[in-house]
């Protein structure tokens, strides 16, 4: 783990804490710096996790002063707080959608808070749902009405509603896009799948083997796109201690996916780090496992530019932990990518030189001098990840 920095190593071992609801070692708090590791936390939403492990150590002066400890105990004050709010706005949403009889089901965090310690521990920026893909007009005229902000409608699979003070819903038409073709086509028409949550309701949820299965393949998707967050490995122990999964069925399901290897390398990285036994010290990890816990260590909470452009220049849907290199044709076929850009992307991100067709020829060098200039260190960091994948 040297590779690892000294806070996300203890994030890690404290967020094990947490999930297994041990006491940490008053040895492993004595090197840390409170601050930099409340920074560390709040970077890959683990803070109101960690705040838990660390609360029976926060009156120890000798490990954190006030001032520390007061920050602590806002984290955790703070996450409660949000997630009344958040509870509560979701009730609503919930007696709306039973109210037109639109079928739904709460997706990631929404389902997996009930298996923490205590809800507020899974922090959550917004509310998931998978919704009647034939209703979207009138849940947008509810969002609006209701005080809503559009953030994105109809542009692709799911709309996106923000309102103060913390309030952000996604309602998704489908649980996977077009960057995904395997896992598009494997949850399409998903509603046939699923069971009802109770007699006469309009929410769905997926059976206990579908909903891991739906879990690993959202973990592995982020691993090779921007990136993935430490509570997702939160998220998957805690699913896998709390129920008796049918592992054939599992195994044959990530093989339509063509996962299954990479669940076995997740699900190995995530018992090793957590599991109650592996506490007193950081394991071994195989090379697999170690390139996980990188991307997590670099992504945080949301995602990193660097894991962008790397699922960019990968044209396999499912990243090769064992040999994350690029091939150079795939790079080639990125840089050519980048160089010459299609009308659409010349619309989206040059609209001037889209509508002056007259000026169109001059773009080259427009954006050789943001290259220079205003993006130099974007191009410079794009280049060295072209040249590290």
């Amino acid at each position: 783990m040297n590779q690892f920095s000294d806070n996300f190593c203890a994030m890690v071992y404290l967020t094990g804490c947490a999930l297994n609801k041990t006491k940490p070692e008053r040895g492993r708090l004595e090197s840390i710096s409170p601050d930099a590791l409340l920074r560390e936390c709040e970077h890959n939403a683990a803070a109101a996790l960690v705040a838990y492990a660390l609360k029976d150590w926060l009156k120890d002066e000798s490990i954190f002063t006030p001032e520390q400890a007061a920050k602590w105990t806002s984290v955790s004050n703070n996450a409660l707080r949000r997630m009344v709010l958040l509870q509560g706005e979701r009730e609503r949403l919930r007696a709306f959608l039973e109210k037109k009889h639109i079928w739904y089901m709460f997706l990631k965090g929404t389902q997996m808070m009930k298996y923490y310690p205590t809800p507020a521990l899974r922090e959550m920026m917004d509310t998931d749902l998978l919704v009647d893909d034939t209703k979207a007009e009138i849940i947008h005229d509810f969002m609006v009405q209701n005080g809503y902000e559009v953030h994105e409608y109809m542009q692709s699979k799911h709309d996106c509603y923000q309102k103060p003070p913390v309030y952000e819903v996604e309602f998704h038409r489908s649980l996977f896009g077009t960057h995904h073709p395997r896992h598009a086509a494997y949850f399409k028409d998903i509603k046939s799948r699923l069971l009802p949550v109770k007699e006469g309701s309009y929410e769905y949820r997926f059976s206990d083997d579908d909903f891991y299965i739906y879990l690993i393949a959202h973990s592995i998707k982020h691993l090779g796109w921007r990136g993935l967050s430490i509570k997702a490995l939160a998220d998957t122990y805690l699913y896998l201690q709390a129920k008796t999964l049918n592992w054939d069925y599992i195994t044959q399901e990530l093989e339509k996916l063509q996962i299954s290897r990479q669940e076995e390398q997740l699900r190995s990285l995530t018992l090793k780090l957590f599991a109650a036994e592996s506490q007193t010290s950081i394991p071994e990890l195989t090379g697999a496992e170690r390139s996980m816990l990188a991307i997590i260590a670099q992504a945080g909470d949301y995602g990193s530019e660097e894991g962008d452009i790397r699922s960019k220049i990968r044209t396999d849907e499912t990243i090769d932990f064992d040999n994350q290199r690029a091939s150079h044709s795939e790079k080639r076929k990125y840089v050519r990518a980048r160089i010459f850009l299609s009308k659409e992307q010349v619309q989206r991100w040059y609209p001037y030189f889209a509508e002056h067709k007259g000026a169109r020829p001059f773009l080259i060098f427009y954006r050789i001098g943001q290259a220079l200039t205003t993006k130099r260190k974007k191009v410079t960091n794009e280049i060295k990840t072209i040249s590290r994948s």
